[in-house]
């Protein structure tokens, strides 16, 4: 593995040193300065400078905050190494972000740039180390405030598991990756959809798209039934005509009485059998055309109210990241009684000294308002999903809503009542939908404006006849010409409205019908598109199975190389002479043997978790790195060893640094080896 050995450092700024240098030498480098003295701002340079700084934004402070410059200026420096028997100089100067960082590396001999490490130098470490900075921090560097074992980081895991592969190039986790996003092509992970969701919203569609198809081919067969039933309407009317012209002719000829008589009786039954039936369809006095307007408005906004009621259910089924709820702060509470006691105060001195009193009046009301304010805005804070996501149409179009989804339910529920008893007024079949309803109603309430209309006009010929008998032939002649005149007139026009309405209905079921054909058309692709789910659907499972196999031969294969890691450890804890056993799993969580059973290290003492984390490093290192292993960056870890931990520790401290550069920072002498 490569060997990397630390010369010296060059601060120009990083925060509180400023132009400060700093000699390594080898082996052991301890430094024993006071708490302040900045230790911990060193080791965290020496790391900054080999896989930079942090930009958390998370975090309500990063390490590019922390440890900006404390008197300003250019905020970075240089180190000096020594890298395979060669020297460099790296020089490394931080930006606001990582996109502002500039680094360079020269030949130390030659002062010249070098390209030794490629062209990007943002992680040098990852080059030199071979491991990542998570991976680095877990390892090589072991600060106080993490001195406890963390566990295994992703990039050692693969480095172990690497160590013992036959192919360096084909790593589990590399397997593992592209598992993962093959499932994300299928499968959604937001923002993204996969093509499993993409399928599934067209079968919805398509689903959507059947429920049209059967509500148009049920319209078309019901304006179908209205257009024949007109049609036969308008053959009734022509036939009236023929036979009014027909009694014309006769009456010019001499028509006598009773033919007229008959003719009227024809057409009077005709017509009130007509209204008849239509009558039968309406219990009581029929709807006005203002309460059909007032029922259509009606169903709108039921089906507005459910369609949303719909929606918000079905997305309330969704996983969805909730968040647990705050107790609302008492400042408020305090600012509020502060103000009203200062607003006392003022009050009091009023009658002393006015404008002290005046200016505390003023700033206590102030106080008062602010605070009022901050909870006015508190309250106003949705609670619900609802509240959250208003729908601003739904709630203008009502005030029986309260905002919330229990409003719009009783809402709903009391339009359905209502729908629901202005049907009941009418004796009509089941429908469809309550849209449909309407438009039947609206058509058989015209047929009926119509059946009243025509008998409107055979009241002349009922005229006529109660004064036929009173008449002379010559006057029964000519009133009898002028009625069927007048009744040819109104027949003529009404079969004109019939045509006209006939032909609106024909151009009505051809534009359904084309609808219809392209519903028909989008649905063929149906079978198809279930075909491809059930393929994509096994794909998803093989990839899931072999995920979950691939994890398992993971653990396995880490309990099996872990091995030398366990034993490693077992080499260092005796070397310090500790009575502690220490086993592994899969994920590296650490477990010690405690009358006779194996407990998580979260059980044991500060001190020993401390031991323990050592000695897994260590052994972790000698796994990782061999004899070559990198320099140590140990920043005052020991602090919570006892007495007779602590000389067998510094000892080993000494035998480490006789095969490799040890850099020890420490706030106590006794510490030092």
């Amino acid at each position: 593995m490569k060997s990397i050995k630390l010369l010296s450092c060059e601060i120009e700024n990083f925060g509180k040193f400023h132009r400060e240098s700093f000699a390594f030498k080898d082996g052991l480098c301890a430094y024993c300065r006071p708490n302040g003295w900045g230790k911990s701002t060193l080791a965290a340079f020496l790391k900054s400078m080999f896989y930079g700084l942090s930009d958390n934004r998370a975090r309500a402070q990063n390490d590019r905050k922390k440890y900006a410059p404390w008197q300003g200026g250019a905020f970075g420096g240089a180190l000096h190494f020594e890298y395979r028997g060669k020297r460099y100089r790296f020089e490394r100067f931080f930006g606001k972000t990582p996109s502002g960082d500039i680094a360079k590396l020269y030949d130390a001999q030659t002062k010249l740039p070098c390209a030794d490490f490629g062209g990007d130098l943002s992680s040098l470490g990852e080059k030199i180390f071979g491991v990542d900075k998570e991976s680095f921090e877990r390892t090589l560097y072991f600060p106080q405030e993490h001195a406890e074992w963390e566990g295994l980081s992703t990039d050692v895991k693969g480095k172990l598991l690497n160590a013992f592969s036959a192919d360096a190039d084909e790593t589990v986790e590399r397997a593992l990756a592209r598992l993962d996003e093959a499932e994300r092509a299928l499968v959604k992970r937001a923002p993204y959809k996969g093509k499993l969701d993409l399928i599934e919203e067209g079968l919805a569609l398509i689903q959507q798209q059947k429920s049209h198809l059967f509500t148009a081919r049920e319209h078309i067969q019901k304006t179908r039934a209205e257009y024949a039933q007109l049609q036969t309407q308008l053959q009734q009317t022509e036939n009236s005509l023929r036979e009014i012209s027909s009694r014309l002719s006769q009456t010019a000829e001499g028509e006598t009485n009773p033919q007229l008589l008959r003719f009227y009786a024809e057409e009077r039954a005709v017509a009130e059998e007509e209204y008849a039936a239509l009558s039968s369809l309406f219990i009581g006095n029929p709807p006005t055309l203002q309460e059909v307007e007032d029922l259509e408005k009606q169903i709108s906004r039921y089906e507005e109210v459910s369609a949303y009621i719909s929606a918000l259910q079905a997305d309330e089924t969704q996983p969805q990241d909730r968040q647990t709820p705050t107790k609302p702060p008492q400042r408020t509470v305090f600012a509020a009684i502060f103000a009203v006691l200062f607003a006392l105060f003022g009050a009091g001195l009023l009658a002393f000294s006015l404008p002290l009193s005046l200016c505390l009046f003023v700033g206590s009301a102030l106080s008062l308002f602010v605070a009022l304010l901050q909870k006015s805005k508190r309250e106003k804070t949705p609670k619900n999903p609802l509240q959250r996501n208003p729908a601003p149409a739904i709630f203008e179009n009502s005030t029986q809503t309260d905002g919330t989804i229990e409003g719009l339910k009783i809402e709903k529920q009391t339009l359905e009542r209502g729908i629901e008893g202005a049907f009941s007024n009418f004796s009509f079949s089941q429908f469809y939908s309550y849209q449909e309803g309407t438009q039947f109603l609206k058509s058989r309430l015209t047929a009926y404006r119509s059946a009243i209309q025509r008998l409107h006009r055979l009241q002349p010929l009922q005229a006529l006849h109660s004064t036929l008998s009173q008449t002379t032939p010559t006057q029964q002649s000519q009133a009898n010409t002028a009625s069927l005149k007048l009744t040819k007139t109104e027949l003529e026009n009404h079969s004109r409205d019939l045509s006209m309405h006939a032909l609106r209905l024909r151009a009505q079921i051809e534009e359904e019908e084309g609808k219809a054909d392209e519903l028909s058309l989008s649905l063929a692709h149906e079978e198809e598109i279930l075909q491809e789910k059930s393929r994509l659907q096994r794909k998803l499972s093989a990839i899931r199975l072999a995920k979950q196999c691939l994890k398992q031969a993971q653990e396995n294969l880490l309990s099996r190389y872990l091995l030398p890691v366990v034993e490693g450890c077992g080499r260092y804890l005796n070397e310090v002479c500790s009575p502690l056993r220490v086993q592994l799993d899969g994920e590296g969580n650490t477990y010690a043997e405690s009358d006779s059973t194996y407990r998580q290290t979260q059980a044991f003492s500060r001190g020993a978790r401390t031991l323990i984390s050592l000695c897994v490093r260590l052994a972790l290192i000698d796994e990782l790195y061999g004899e070559t292993a990198p320099f140590l960056l140990l920043d005052d870890p020991f602090v919570d060893l006892d007495d007779q931990t602590l000389p067998a520790v510094k000892s080993l401290l000494k035998s480490l640094s006789a095969r490799r550069q040890v850099l020890y920072f420490t706030c106590r002498k006794e510490m030092l080896p």
